[in-house]
C-alpha cells in the first residue's frame, strides 16, 4: 500500500484514499496503545526513514479530501504527543530532531496545498488571500 502512494500513476484513486484512511486509523490505534519508550522507539525506527514521508505525499496529493487529511493529521498528532513520556530519545539520538523536521515539513507542505486549493475555490478566496498575506509578511 505504501508503494502505491509513492507512485504517481494513481493520483485520484478512491480506493487508495480509503486504504490510506484505514492505514492511518490503524497506525493511530497502534501508537495509542504504546505506553513505554521501547515500544515507541521500535515503531519509530520502522516508520521514519521509509514510511513517514509517504504520509506527507498522501496529505499533499489529496489535500482536498477532508476524510483523508483528518485521519492523517490525527495519526501524526498521536505520534508526536508525548503520552507516558514515550518520546524520550537517548541524548546521542537525533530522532527527536528528525521527527520535528519531518512533521514540520508535513505541516508546511499541507499548508501550501491547502492555500492552493483555497485559491482555486471561489467562495473561500478571502481565506486564501488572508493566509497568503500572512505568509508573505513572515
Amino acid at each position: 500500500m505504501f508503494e502505491q502512494i509513492a507512485t504517481n500513476q494513481v493520483q485520484y484513486d478512491e480506493q487508495l484514499k480509503l486504504k490510506t484512511v484505514g492505514l492511518c486509523c490503524d497506525l493511530r490505534g497502534l501508537v495509542l496503545s504504546f505506553t513505554n519508550k521501547s515500544c515507541f522507539i521500535m515503531f519509530f525506527d520502522w516508520l521514519y526513514p521509509k514510511y513517514l514521508p509517504l504520509l506527507t505525499q498522501a496529505l499533499v496529493r489529496w489535500a482536498d479530501c477532508p476524510l483523508l487529511t483528518t485521519s492523517v493529521l490525527r495519526c501524526v498528532a498521536e505520534i508526536v504527543q508525548n503520552k507516558s513520556q514515550r518520546l524520550m530519545f537517548d541524548v546521542s539520538s537525533p530522532n527527536g530532531i528528525l521527527l520535528f523536521r519531518e512533521v514540520s515539513k508535513l505541516l508546511s507542505q499541507f499548508g501550501n496545498s491547502f492555500l492552493l486549493s483555497c485559491h482555486l475555490l471561489g467562495p473561500l478566496n478571502k481565506i486564501g488571500r488572508s493566509f497568503n498575506t500572512f505568509n508573505n509578511y513572515y
